[in-house]
């Protein structure tokens, strides 16, 4: 453990694009017909609101050239206990590169804000009502969550745990009523450990004797198992060879 080996699955970056991919394609009707596509971006409150704040524009003009637009951001995550499994065991992946192994990742929770900024009422609807009918109350997204080596896909399960709305926000930013919608999300995800090689198993010997006390001589059994061809791959054609030896000591 911390034995100076640099290693990264990409879990967390992995987590945050897929949850960013459900929301990227939300578009709005106007009732002059106009299609508008609300922007997506990853921020937490405070940035975004100075990122408003840099618009040269007055007030009321860089809200409204901005606005719809939905931002979100994760937390840091927590240990989830009630998804931990045997700390001991092992997850391995064979093929013709060699064998790799990992031990069992570690569950965490991340909790995942998302706010939808609009300043019509009927835009605030239009984003909310087609967000809300896919989450019962969770959404599951597939990752490859792991090394890309050891071939691992998980189901990452994004819970809605509540909506909230406002109407105003304390902000110099904001000087007209705009209305803010808060979706927060839990994410559970796993954390793996890094990724070893390791070594395919061709030839096994079992030595084999009673557990009698005794002085006098003992029949042992050496019992081996060879791969035939011992070269042969995890897909390849190949017979297991058992031969029993018997040794008198």
């Amino acid at each position: 453990m911390f034995e100076n080996k640099r290693f990264y699955h990409g879990t967390t970056k992995k987590v945050i694009t897929a949850f960013g991919t459900l929301f990227n394609s939300i578009k709005i009707l106007r009732e002059n017909g106009d299609e508008i596509s609300v922007p997506l971006s990853y921020a937490p409150t405070q940035h975004f609101i100075e990122t408003l704040n840099k618009a040269n524009q007055k007030p009321g003009e860089r809200i409204n050239k901005l606005l719809p637009r939905i931002s979100f951001a994760f937390s840091s995550p927590e240990y989830d206990q009630t998804r931990e499994t045997d700390t001991l065991d092992i997850l391995t992946c064979v093929d013709d590169s060699g064998e790799r192994w990992q031990y069992q990742p570690v569950p965490y929770t991340y909790t995942v804000t998302l706010q939808i900024w609009t300043k019509f009422l009927e835009d605030q609807y239009q984003i909310v009502e087609q967000i809300l009918p896919y989450f019962r109350p969770d959404f599951n997204v597939t990752i490859n969550d792991s090394d890309s080596s050891m071939g691992i896909k998980q189901d990452i399960a994004f819970e809605l745990l509540s909506v909230d709305d406002e109407d105003t926000y304390e902000s110099d930013v904001i000087e007209k009523r705009t209305m803010i919608t808060t979706l927060t999300f839990s994410a559970k995800v796993f954390l793996y450990p890094p990724v070893e090689d390791g070594v395919i198993v061709k030839h096994v010997i079992i030595n084999m004797q009673p557990t009698l006390n005794t002085e006098q001589p003992v029949l042992k059994e050496k019992i081996q198992f060879i791969v035939d061809p011992f070269t042969a791959n995890a897909d390849d054609i190949f017979n297991i060879i058992e031969t029993t030896t018997q040794v008198t000591e």
